[in-house]
């Protein structure tokens, strides 16, 4: 049984994929853009993708003054810990 679809079916389909996609999104965008705001304006309800006083100063007080990366590596010794065990006792 081959049915073949008419491109308004095509239409409908991709609309709703990108209804989805732009869902899924949204709050990763959201979160980066609030991480791209000063700290005295954190809780602005601005919906503006890059906020006009934009600055990476939160960036470079993470990698400098906290122990970022020690974080990421205890994730990730965690992380491929518990999936070699996972694993190995499937």
């Amino acid at each position: 049984m081959n049915k073949t679809r008419y491109w308004y079916q095509y239409v409908i389909i991709y609309s709703i994929l990108l209804l989805f996609v732009a869902i899924s999104i949204f709050p990763i965008l959201r979160v980066f853009t609030i991480s791209l705001r000063p700290g005295d304006n954190l809780l602005n309800t601005s919906l503006r993708i890059i906020p006009e006083d934009a600055t990476l100063a939160n960036y470079v007080q993470l990698f400098t003054e906290k122990p970022f990366l020690t974080w990421i590596k205890n994730s990730l010794i965690v992380t491929l810990a518990v999936t070699i065990i996972g694993v190995s006792l499937s």
